[in-house]
């Protein structure tokens, strides 16, 4: 089984650039198509998903709910917009399946809002293949009107499977080397 993904956290002194140049100076890296993540968090009442260790997200403009576990791939399934969303509405399918038991008669409801700048970035070997996966997450808190608030810049560090080791090689360099400490909490936490 693949070691779990690490989330670090990047020196707030640190702008876009510097962020980059500091990850090249130690590691190989072939950066990925930058993106902008505009989404609202679903949880239920009493964080139901988040004691899962679920993470359910409808991105902005987009009829969907993106159901994120460790370990899975992201799963999604199409719904219209509502403020409020119970599983027996959801379609039939791998997000009804997995969220029913875990919601039982509560629902989704929208937690907060986050926008961010993202960055992938691939950790590549002397034969230029992807051995772990990183991306560089720049989220803001979106607020009632025009507020925004930055939430600290973090390092998403993920394994490749049959990398292992790696993936430890990787995180051995960010931490000792580049200094850089472990989030505290979740991106949801800290957010909300």
């Amino acid at each position: 089984m693949p070691p779990d993904p690490v989330d670090l956290i990047l020196p707030s002194s640190l702008d876009r650039a510097a962020d980059l140049a500091l990850l090249e100076e130690r590691l190989a890296i072939r950066r990925g198509r930058a993106r902008t993540s505009d989404r609202v968090v679903l949880d239920t009442f009493d964080g139901r998903l988040r004691s899962e260790g679920l993470r359910a997200e409808r991105p902005t403009g987009a009829g969907a709910i993106e159901l994120h576990e460790a370990g899975a791939p992201v799963r999604r399934a199409e719904v219209p917009r509502a403020r409020r969303h119970l599983a027996e509405e959801l379609p039939p399918g791998a997000v009804r399946d997995r969220l029913t038991p875990v919601l039982e008669e509560r629902a989704l409801l929208p937690a907060v809002r986050l926008r961010s700048a993202v960055q992938p970035l691939s950790v590549v070997d002397g034969d230029a293949k992807t051995v772990v996966r990183l991306e560089i997450e720049h989220p803001e808190l979106i607020g009632a009107g025009t507020r925004r608030e930055p939430l600290a810049v973090r390092l998403s560090v993920r394994p490749v499977l049959g990398y292992e080791r790696a993936f430890e090689r990787t995180l051995a360099t960010l931490r000792d080397e580049l200094g850089l400490e472990p989030a505290e909490r979740p991106l949801y936490d800290e957010a909300v």
